[in-house]
């Protein structure tokens, strides 16, 4: 009960500081929420949409006009009651839903944003903005469709559908995975590694990079120590998540230890 009072709560609070753009009314396929809109307040509200299928979902498109990225919070709702066309003031009969790609977000200068809300069995659907400031405009378009969006480059959460491959002579170290965008992380799910060995007790590091690059390391996520005469270190199925960067928008570093010759890594993983 308590949790229920908690939850009444904030979006009651939710809905003071937006209001409703509602689309309801026609259900199509390709809709534009809004072009022009102001970071500072235009896009701080809730966008009310009906749908046209009771297997869809939602795929938000975000085109920054700004020279700047931009950040800002998302929530999702959706009603089985084609008879309602408001959130603000109707958030009872709203359900909240998750969105497929995890926060936080954040649409690259002058780029693009997509994220994927499933919306099972609603008649109408809600997108509530909230933490957009600054100068600039933003594009808010949508797309009722069943497939997610937003793989590329965000990518799927759980899943590792990008390839790398990588060298690092001795004692140095490479870029494994380049940084991804604002906000997001590098998840390995397997790796193959292996190369000559001079002497026992090399140690080969997967590390997350600082500063966007791999000049100075961050935290050591997975390390392992090749032999002489040893074959090559094949570690992980490619589905299941090994580990991960640590901090987001940094490059995933391969570092090779005193070796004494050239080591070489593949890598299955995913952004998101």
């Amino acid at each position: 009960m308590k949790n229920a009072v908690i939850a009444s709560i904030l979006i009651a609070c939710l809905c003071f500081f937006t209001a409703d753009i509602n689309l309801t009314g026609t259900a199509v396929n390709y809709g534009v929420f809004g072009r022009g809109l102001t970071w500072a307040s235009d896009i701080n509200n809730s966008f009310v949409f009906d749908t046209n299928s009771t297997s869809t979902g939602v795929c938000l498109t975000l085109v920054n006009n700004d020279t700047n990225p931009h950040s800002f919070a998302l929530s999702a709702f959706e009603t089985t009651d084609r008879s309602v066309s408001n959130f603000s003031g109707s958030t009872a009969i709203w359900s909240a839903l998750p969105v497929t790609q995890s926060p936080p977000y954040s649409v690259p200068a002058s780029g693009t944003l997509q994220l994927y809300v499933n919306l099972p069995g609603a008649s109408s659907g809600t997108l509530t903005l909230s933490g957009g400031s600054g100068a600039g405009t933003v594009d808010a378009f949508y797309t009722l469709t069943p497939t997610p969006c937003g793989v590329s480059p965000q990518g799927t959460p759980g899943v590792c559908d990008k390839s790398a491959i990588a060298q690092a002579t001795s004692s140095s170290t490479s870029v494994l995975v380049a940084a991804p965008p604002a906000g997001l992380k590098i998840h390995v799910c397997g790796f193959t590694e292996g190369g000559d060995v001079g002497a026992n007790g090399t140690v080969v590091l997967f590390s997350t990079g600082t500063a966007g690059g791999c000049g100075a390391l961050g935290n050591t996520e997975w390390q392992v120590s090749p032999h002489t005469g040893g074959s090559n270190y094949t570690v992980g199925s490619g589905a299941g998540q090994m580990f991960q960067t640590t901090t987001a928008a940094q490059p995933l570093c391969f570092t090779n230890g005193a070796s004494g010759a050239t080591q070489f890594v593949s890598a299955a993983y995913g952004i998101f």
